[in-house]
């Protein structure tokens, strides 16, 4: 995916599958370098990049016959991978079940595109990049996607939350700035503007009761799009005027889109007027509905609401002391086993018309978060409740209860499509417009269901 305004917010391109916690689609591969062993990477590759053989795989060398950029990126990488399975709670081996691909490659608007697969981390830089320009917050929130994609620790932690708005694109966010002990998200290259290359600042309160502007669809490109504006000429290198000039573009393109699906009647959303953005934030702003009683919280940038979780926890920390991240974490993994987990497939889906099943899993977030605050001493439990008023908290519980409740169809839609690319090719249903066609409609029984 090279689409500006969404690689520059970090977006992956790719879906977190509700399959992420099941079986491995393969064995993981043999690995002969002992460092990138030891780092749990399977492939460093470059291709198109100063300083690097393009297309030869580092990790297939001995490891006396490393240049010194692999073996300095080797160690950055396998720092970041100690930090995230000592954050869950986890062993490396437990959290990187499958060693991870490293893919980078030569891209002129530089680091604006990478993304995750369950493969492993496509890392795009300029041309001339150097081990110093290594973006380590953007290769952390990139490796909670590839985790949560493949076997082990974290995908059996947020399992039945692959989707949830709050989860998302917030949760790498949380743990990239947990291991790094910093609330601001550094993306892009050295040598842009501050407001392009910093996603997020310091400023201590990121409340949920902001105006919807701050958690709509278009509120990552604004946020590029109003920097761009306040640039003085002298501001402007290259890659800069690349950035604002493609974010304008994207952005161009999008509100094309948007109008046109408006004027067709393909959805019902919260319209995106100058009132209505100005007004509170209310989690019905992100309904999405389609046809056939399909409906999503799309009309929202999920990426947003990394502002809230993220300040909430640093909030949190300030107020106990200590961080709490972690411990929050060991209870979104106590209750993975409370997943509704449906088996489901296409109605008229057989094997020989190409469909094959799905198995979803589905839960609420809120009592991870109770259990949080009962796990905490009564002066802790007062500070929790402080920073939980400030953030306006009470708006992720109105949330959390539409995710449960009122996605459902669409998270067994989506498990269900992806499971099935020649069937939908030949009834079309990946089209939002064919939803409530009899071909399209989608079955599911219960299989799991736990309660604690």
């Amino acid at each position: 995916m090279k689409n500006q305004i969404a690689a520059f917010l970090i977006i992956t391109g790719l879906s977190l599958s509700q399959a992420s916690a099941l079986e491995p689609r393969r064995p993981p591969p043999h690995v002969e370098n002992e460092l990138c062993k030891k780092a749990s990477v399977s492939r460093i590759q470059a291709d198109g990049v100063s300083g690097f053989d393009s297309g030869k795989n580092y990790c297939a060398e001995p490891s006396k016959n490393l240049p010194m950029n692999v073996l300095g990126l080797l160690k950055k990488v396998e720092g970041i991978h100690l930090k995230i399975a000592s954050l869950l709670g986890s062993t490396l081996e437990q959290t990187f079940v499958r060693p991870v691909e490293i893919r980078i490659e030569a891209y002129s608007s530089g680091s604006m595109a990478s993304y995750a697969s369950d493969e492993g981390i496509h890392l795009t830089v300029l041309p001339s990049w150097q081990l110093s320009d290594f973006a380590s917050m953007v290769y952390a929130h990139e490796i909670m996607h590839y985790l949560s994609l493949n076997p082990g620790s974290f995908s059996r932690t947020i399992r039945g939350l692959d989707h949830h708005p709050f989860f998302f694109e917030a949760l790498p966010d949380l743990i990239s700035t947990a291991i790094f002990d910093s609330p601001q998200m550094k993306v892009g290259e050295r040598e842009l503007p501050t407001c392009l290359r910093i996603q997020r600042d310091e400023s201590p309160i990121k409340s949920l009761k902001a105006p919807f502007q701050n958690y709509y669809a278009f509120a990552g490109s604004d946020s590029v799009l109003n920097c761009c504006a306040k640039l003085r000429p002298s501001d402007f290198g290259d890659l800069a005027a690349k950035v604002c000039r493609e974010t304008k573009d994207d952005r161009s393109e999008a509100n094309r889109a948007r109008r046109s699906a408006e004027a067709e009647k393909t959805f019902q959303a919260s319209a995106y007027t100058d009132a209505n953005l100005q007004t509170s934030f209310s989690p019905t702003q992100c309904r999405k509905g389609y046809l056939g009683g399909v409906t999503t919280l799309e009309n929202c940038d999920f990426h947003q609401f990394a502002h809230p979780l993220v300040s909430f926890f640093f909030r949190l920390k300030k107020l106990t002391g200590r961080p709490l991240v972690s411990s929050f974490l060991k209870a979104v993994r106590d209750r993975s086993e409370t997943s509704v987990v449906f088996d489901c497939g296409y109605v008229r889906g057989t094997r020989d018309s190409g469909d094959e099943r799905a198995q979803v899993a589905l839960r609420p977030l809120l009592p991870s978060f109770v259990a949080l605050r009962e796990s905490l001493g009564p002066l802790d439990q007062k500070s929790f409740d402080q920073a939980w008023k400030e953030h306006g908290m009470e708006r992720f519980v109105d949330l959390d209860h539409l995710f449960r409740t009122e996605t459902e169809e669409w998270e067994k839609r989506f498990a269900v499509q992806a499971n099935n690319s020649l069937y939908n090719s030949r009834f079309h249903c990946e089209n939002s417009a064919n939803f409530a066609q009899e071909a399209c409609r989608v079955s599911c029984q219960i299989v799991e269901k736990k309660q604690r």
